[in-house]
């Protein structure tokens, strides 16, 4: 199991938030990069809100640029933090409908094998802030990623796999993210699940 994550807790508690619309789904993208799934996302689902977090400051600054442009899209938040520590201390529990986690750092080397997210005893935290039957959602095009975040999601975390999908050249048209756009143009196959969260 690793050793147990445990987050600092504020004496005084989480700061307010009156930018949130409590009566509206809210939504959680990790890693959201310039932006391009969470500006289509917020634009085919207006009910609903969506979180985009991005530590890297040049990507969070093309994220900006690109929200910009969309001054509709009151129901987006573009966030740059560190996510670990952002949803450790800004988050309520069970409090998230949809996660996204699209292309992470697969951290390929056995001996990084730790700062994949789904074996980080921080993924525990994530997951107390979903609420139950919330969804994870998680691509990458390596397959032995998919195939191990799939077993340690279900033995560890006690998730249910929902769907599994492979895409290919033929849906890049649909494409998500940057970099979804890439390894579909080069030919790669990726791979697209949904994990639901039953309990804890």
């Amino acid at each position: 199991m690793g050793r147990r994550f445990q987050a600092f807790r504020p004496p005084e508690g989480l700061p307010p938030r009156p930018w949130l619309d409590p009566s509206r789904p809210l939504d959680l993208e990790i890693g959201c990069g310039a932006g391009l799934h969470p500006i289509q996302y917020a634009r085919a689902h207006p009910d609903r809100q969506i979180l985009a977090i991005e530590h890297s400051k040049t990507r969070f600054k093309r994220l900006q640029g690109r929200v910009c442009h969309h001054p509709d899209l009151t129901h987006l938040y573009p966030i740059h933090a560190n996510a670990i520590s952002w949803v450790s201390y800004q988050l309520k529990e069970r409090e998230i409908d949809r996660c996204f986690l699209l292309y992470p750092n697969p951290f390929p080397k056995q001996k990084h094998r730790n700062l994949r997210w789904h074996n980080m005893p921080f993924f525990g935290e994530l997951l107390s802030k979903l609420k139950i039957n919330a969804t994870f959602h998680l691509a990458t095009n390596e397959a032995w990623y998919m195939e191990e975040a799939c077993e340690v999601l279900r033995s560890r975390w006690g998730m249910q796999l929902l769907k599994l999908q492979q895409l290919h050249r033929t849906d890049m048209a649909a494409a998500r993210t940057h970099f979804e756009r890439k390894y579909l143009e080069r030919g790669e196959v990726c791979f697209d699940a949904i994990f639901s969260l039953y309990s804890l």
